[in-house]
């Protein structure tokens, strides 16, 4: 539990701070994780923010999901989201906001009609009681189960102010039921699932050259990886900026690096050649590797992604163009400065 936490929160501080309003009974669908809940009263127009956080990452068919509160105001959380707009948040801000984090709790389906005792075994959930895991759902042979961790959340209500600790609380035993009363349906894969698993491939550069992804990835604390091909306008779009950003990267000597793959590079390899020459992209561009759209559940171009030396994928891949290139960097050198 404290690694998935450590991943999403991970993911938080490079984020935009969002809110969720939830009207009453208004449905909301999961598919990678395979329900879809209804929200009651409980969920309108709440003091603090409630925000689901799916944790992409399947592994050993488990499927793991986690619904955080935050004891802030939607006039504070919508000032955290701007000033991520414009810059990025201060280390007082990130304080603040994890500060003012708590775990609702985590609801984790397991496939193989394994019970409660083989997820604690898979996942490292020794220490948790019997009590601590309560089953919500079930469709076919997924089984989930709703983790609370009692000691945790006495604290957490014990350091927020009394109007939070007591809504806090309520949506905590609302979304019990809420859980129980879910359709349930066979999860979806979806390119978000991709989170924390490896990327590895081999392919060639432009000039014919093999590339590992383990050679390519270990030279660096964190590199971007940006799908795009010849045809696509918005991947067009925004290369310009990113060869500003890769020269900008290596002049000041970060960790990192921007790596391309032009998806259509085996059949237009002169058409490739020419879109980075006409964008004074100088960044090192690939030929796509076997099964590339499959393996990375490509829907849209471009998509970017984020992984460290290890080929550890950080982040949900990024399907399109972001609407303020800038965030780009910053995931950049969130990454970069976590590894040193």
């Amino acid at each position: 539990m404290k690694k998935i936490l450590a991943i999403l929160l991970a993911v938080l501080m490079v984020s935009s701070f969002a809110t969720s309003a939830f009207a009453e009974g208004k449905k909301e669908t999961w598919d990678q994780m395979g329900f879809t809940l209804t929200y009651p009263e409980e969920f309108t127009d709440t003091k603090g923010v409630f925000m689901p956080n799916f944790f992409p990452a399947v592994k050993n068919g488990v499927y793991t999901m986690m619904f955080n509160y935050y004891a802030i105001s939607k006039e504070e959380s919508d000032a955290f989201n701007e000033k991520t707009k414009n810059g990025g948040l201060s280390a007082e801000d990130t304080a603040k906001i994890l500060d003012a984090m708590g775990t609702l709790l985590v609801v984790i389906g397991i496939d193989g009609n394994r019970s409660a005792a083989d997820l604690a075994e898979v996942m490292g959930l020794e220490s948790t009681t019997e009590d601590g895991l309560t089953m919500v759902g079930k469709h076919n042979d997924i089984t989930y189960f709703a983790i609370t961790d009692p000691d945790t959340y006495d604290d957490f209500a014990e350091k927020i102010p009394p109007e939070y600790a007591e809504e806090y609380r309520a949506l905590q035993t609302s979304l019990i039921n809420v859980l129980k009363n879910a359709e349930y349906f066979t999860p979806h894969s979806t390119s978000a699932d991709l989170l924390g698993t490896v990327l590895q491939f081999e392919t060639t550069d432009l000039d014919g050259n093999v590339v590992k992804s383990e050679e390519l990835f270990a030279a660096h604390a964190v590199t971007m990886v940006n799908v795009w091909a010849t045809w696509c306008g918005p991947c067009k779009a925004e290369m310009p900026e990113l060869g500003e950003l890769a020269r900008r990267i290596e002049a000041e000597g970060r960790d990192a690096a921007i790596v391309g793959i032009c998806s259509d590079a085996d059949e237009e390899p002169d058409a490739c050649r020419e879109v980075l020459d006409e964008r004074n992209v100088e960044y090192l561009n690939l030929l796509p590797f076997e099964d590339m759209d499959e393996r990375l559940y490509l829907t849209v171009l471009p998509t970017t992604i984020f992984v460290n030396r290890d080929g550890l994928i950080l982040l949900p891949p990024i399907e399109g163009v972001p609407e303020d290139l800038s965030r780009y960097e910053q995931l950049i050198d969130a990454f970069a400065g976590a590894a040193a």
